[in-house]
């Protein structure tokens, strides 16, 4: 068995290439909502399609170390 990545709107009716319970995927997604949330619990986007919240402005977050002793001048470390 190979696994292979796919975009979900290549699976979607596509049952002859992906058979008919992962052609079926995208549909059964269409069904659910869901939110994102921030680590204060506050529901920063949701699907389907709704915007952020007024006044929201993303922030990059380091998940591994310090970013403070980084200092990167012209490509050169």
């Amino acid at each position: 068995m190979k696994l292979l990545a796919v975009p979900l709107f290549e699976l979607y009716d596509n049952t002859a290439r992906y058979g008919p319970q992962l052609s079926a995927i995208p549909h059964l997604l269409s069904r659910y909502n869901f939110e994102f949330v921030n680590e204060d619990g506050d529901v920063v986007a949701m699907t389907p399609g709704v915007g952020s919240p007024d006044g929201y402005v993303p922030k990059t977050k380091v998940l591994a170390g310090d970013d403070t002793d980084m200092k990167e001048e012209n490509g050169t470390l």
